[in-house]
């Protein structure tokens, strides 16, 4: 199979993706390769900000996040209001806009792409629990997760209405 034959990097993430309201999810956003990175403290805010901003937009329940330099990691509940897709891409455009402001630039923040998990168990739950959780850890930013201030676990709930 020549390389021409291979389906793009965006079109094999979206390959088995399905969108399931009431589905626990964990994604991985990662910053464009070409631009800015979050790096600045005030940008990881304005994501945790946007991150909690789904609530009600896309979740009904944030179960975890870790907004780290370069991607963001997050656990949520799929609400029926949009698809998986959407509630990423709403994520993505809200934050890109705001930290782009912040930063005086205009272009691409995010990679287009993103991946996704569907989790399947408490076991499964728990072990991509842990990983956002000691993400800060292990790349050195704390030397607890709890300290590092771009990280949360929940869970928080939709207001209904």
């Amino acid at each position: 199979m020549s390389s021409r034959d291979h389906p793009p990097a965006q079109h094999r993430l979206r390959i088995g993706r399905q969108s399931v309201p009431g589905r626990c999810y964990f994604i991985t956003m990662d910053c464009d390769a070409n631009g800015p990175k979050l790096e600045d403290e005030a940008c990881r805010a304005l994501v945790q900000q946007a991150v909690h901003g789904m609530l009600g937009r896309g979740a009904c329940r944030l179960d975890a996040y870790v907004v780290m330099p370069a991607h963001l990691h997050m656990m949520f509940v799929l609400d029926e209001k949009k698809s998986l897709s959407d509630a990423i891409e709403s994520l993505k455009k809200y934050s890109a806009r705001r930290v782009n402001k912040l930063l005086g630039r205009k272009g691409a923040f995010w990679q287009r792409a993103f991946h996704d998990h569907a989790i399947r168990s408490g076991k499964d739950y728990a072990v991509h629990l842990d990983y956002i959780l000691k993400n800060p850890v292990r790349d050195g930013l704390a030397k607890q997760g709890e300290q590092y201030p771009y990280m949360g676990w929940g869970p928080w709930e939709a207001e209904e209405g």
